[in-house]
C-alpha cells in the first residue's frame, strides 16, 4: 500500500502557499524557529468535491441529517484528526464506522472551505 507525500508551506510575510517543490534550496527556512513559514501535510484524504485535504484547511462536516459542524484538521500525536484548532477530538482512524459499525468512506461527509491562515473568520 502507498500512500501520497505531499507539503504545502504558509508564507506568513507573503500571505500565500507555496508547494514545496516550488521553494528548492530555502527548505532550511522551515523550522521551528521561523514562525513565519508554516509547513502542512497532506492527510492522504480528498474532500467530497476532490479536493485534497491538508492539516490547517477548515472543513465542513456533514453526515445525513444529524451532523454539520466547522471544524479544522489536525495533526497530533501522530494521527490526523479534526479539532477547533487547539484540542483534537477525534483521530480519522475513528471515523470510518458509522453509527451501526458499518464501514464507510468518511472523507465524503467532508468539504474543504478554506483554512486557518486566509479564512480564521470562518471558525467565529
Amino acid at each position: 500500500m502507498s500512500r501520497e507525500i505531499e507539503f504545502r508551506c504558509w508564507n506568513e510575510h507573503g500571505k500565500c502557499f507555496h508547494g514545496m517543490n516550488e521553494l528548492g534550496d530555502k527548505l532550511h527556512l522551515f523550522n521551528n524557529k521561523n514562525p513565519s513559514y508554516v509547513v502542512e501535510q497532506f492527510t492522504g484524504l480528498l474532500d467530497c468535491n476532490g479536493v485534497k485535504i491538508f492539516e490547517g484547511d477548515i472543513v465542513k462536516m456533514f453526515y445525513q441529517d444529524w451532523l454539520d459542524k466547522t471544524q479544522v484538521i489536525m495533526f497530533m500525536e501522530g494521527t490526523f484528526g479534526y479539532g477547533d484548532g487547539k484540542f483534537m477530538f477525534s483521530a480519522f482512524h475513528c471515523l470510518d464506522m458509522d453509527m451501526r459499525g458499518a464501514s464507510h468512506h468518511f472523507s465524503y461527509a467532508f468539504e474543504v472551505i478554506g483554512n486557518i491562515h486566509q479564512h480564521p473568520e470562518i471558525l467565529t
